[in-house]
């Protein structure tokens, strides 16, 4: 009895080791990308929306954080923190401008942004390096840039008045005026920003690179911890091969890796609900765990939902896909009634409590867009203003058809994990299909298999077709998509035939 005690504590041990493993090699590629030296797009992936949560924290720095949203955008007039420029502002020199100086005319040429619309405006004022005040003419706004006219005789100089990064505004009166404004996200809660400027708060820290590279580490580890975790409970119900494709595909994704780090995007938010799903299904006999996956959809979805409302149709399907490939299964072996019964009766408690946990985000989310509490005239903004534009787009006279939008996606612009070229992914998706026919027709087929690769498939294509317009044009980053059980389910097909066919079951067609 000793000596089994002994060997279960062992194994419990090696396991521990094995889980504490798999997730630091998952941290570690989602911190530095070791493998796929391809994937370029890692360096700067989605910079400009973390911008969100790092110029919080920034506006936090000068005490200028008072909305209580968590999320907005930090301006000065040489351009948003991080933005496409970069940190570091260059003004535009050409035949027609010298450092930001018109060569013909007493203009200076600023970055259009926030900021500057706000300032650079008719009766304010400039003070430059060299001491002058001039009043602003009039500004105009010309793509990217602002074209600000000066009340002087002459072309003006960066040799005389120096340079415009050390100009300075001020109102009419004279008074100096803010040398940077936040312009807050309103289209979401902003749960994240929240959490993070708590941080940065309590731990006395700040914006440096360094500070927000650990900001990074914590999403990464989380993001890495979540994975694992699925990993486990696929393998327990699906076998090893299944959690190898998983894990496979998790650590060599460049979507996922892409998304792994980013502070806005917080992307184990997006799988948590997957995960609950998984252990439902997992333990569906279990009224217990049925209650407790209940209790975690809800939080999951609120927090998700307080961290924004993209890609929510496909969180949601993904974490039911595991329970309604189950009962379709039952419902086609026609086996386990009572069982299936139960699997449809926590699909339904669980939807409700999934529409509970997002309704309570949206509620909280309208009580700061309607302000002073107008819940109702949150709402109707939300709606009008955000839900609206994901899903016509911001033209709504723009008619952009499904068909058009999904055969977006069949054509991957990178790899779709290290080593398999994206131009595949129409193969990879059809071949499991022909797998499929060939077993229907030998009478060996796999009803689980069928039902996932449905289940997953609608899931990923969910998105595409809710929010087409916004799937039109945001096809930088919705790729990841695919990888909500899709990509993981045609990779199992392919290799769990392949084996077959390798241990010696020949095909006979």
């Amino acid at each position: 009895m000793m000596g089994k005690t002994l060997m279960m504590g062992k194994k419990n041990i090696q396991k521990g080791l094995l889980f504490i493993a798999l997730t630091i090699v998952l941290t570690i590629n989602y911190m530095c990308n070791l493998i796929d030296v391809q994937n370029l797009a890692f360096y700067d992936f989605q910079a400009d929306s973390e911008t969100l949560v790092t110029g919080m924290i920034l506006a936090d720095s000068q005490g200028m954080g008072e909305s209580e949203y968590g999320l907005g955008r930090y301006y000065t007039k040489s351009g948003s923190l991080m933005s496409r420029y970069g940190t570091t502002y260059t003004y535009l020199t050409d035949i027609n401008w010298t450092e930001g100086y018109s060569n013909y005319a007493p203009q200076i040429l600023l970055d259009n942004n926030y900021y500057t619309r706000a300032y650079a405006v008719l009766g304010n004022l400039v003070r430059f390096a060299d001491g002058e005040i001039i009043p602003i003419v009039s500004s105009m706004e010309e793509d990217a840039y602002l074209i600000v006219s000066l009340a002087s005789d002459g072309p003006l100089t960066a040799s005389e008045k120096g340079p415009l990064s050390e100009a300075v505004f001020l109102d009419q009166e004279g008074r100096e005026l803010p040398q940077s404004i936040v312009e807050i996200y309103k289209s979401q809660y902003g749960l994240q920003g929240k959490i993070f400027r708590f941080i940065v708060k309590s731990l006395g820290m700040g914006v440096l690179e360094g500070d927000k590279t650990v900001f990074h580490l914590i999403c990464s580890m989380m993001t890495a911890f979540v994975f694992v975790l699925i990993v486990w409970l696929i393998r327990k119900k699906y076998g090893n091969l299944f959690a190898l494709c998983y894990y496979i595909t998790f650590l060599l994704s460049p979507w996922i890796v892409n998304f792994a780090k980013n502070l806005y995007w917080v992307e184990f938010t997006w799988f948590i609900p997957m995960l609950v799903g998984l252990f439902c299904s997992i333990y569906i006999d279990d009224k217990k765990c049925r209650a407790i996956s209940y209790i975690a959809v809800y939080i999951s979805i609120m927090i998700k939902s307080l961290c924004g409302y993209e890609y929510l149709s496909t969180i949601m399907l993904g974490m039911f896909s595991f329970l309604i490939a189950d009962l379709i299964q039952m419902v086609i072996e026609g086996t386990d009634k009572k069982r299936a019964g139960t699997v449809f009766r926590a699909f339904v408690v669980m939807g409700f409590s999934a529409l509970a946990g997002f309704v309570t985000a949206f509620v909280m989310h309208a009580n700061y867009r309607g302000g002073g509490g107008k819940i109702w005239q949150g709402v109707q903004y939300i709606i009008q203003e955000d839900a609206v534009r994901r899903t016509r787009g911001i033209d709504h006279t723009v008619n952009i058809t499904i068909g058009f939008v999904l055969n977006q996606y069949f054509h991957f612009r990178t790899e779709i994990i290290t080593g398999i070229p994206g131009n595949l992914f129409v193969i990879i998706c059809l071949v499991p299909i022909c797998i499929f026919f060939y077993e229907y027709h030998r009478g060996i087929i796999n009803w689980r298999d069928v039902a996932l690769y449905g289940v997953f498939f609608l899931t990923s294509v969910s998105w595409f077709c809710l929010a087409k317009n916004h799937a039109y044009v945001h096809t930088h980053m919705n790729y990841v998509l695919w990888y909500f059980g899709y990509i993981q389910l045609c990779i199992y097909v392919i290799v769990k035939r392949f084996a077959k066919f390798c241990k010696g079951e020949k095909l006979q067609i």
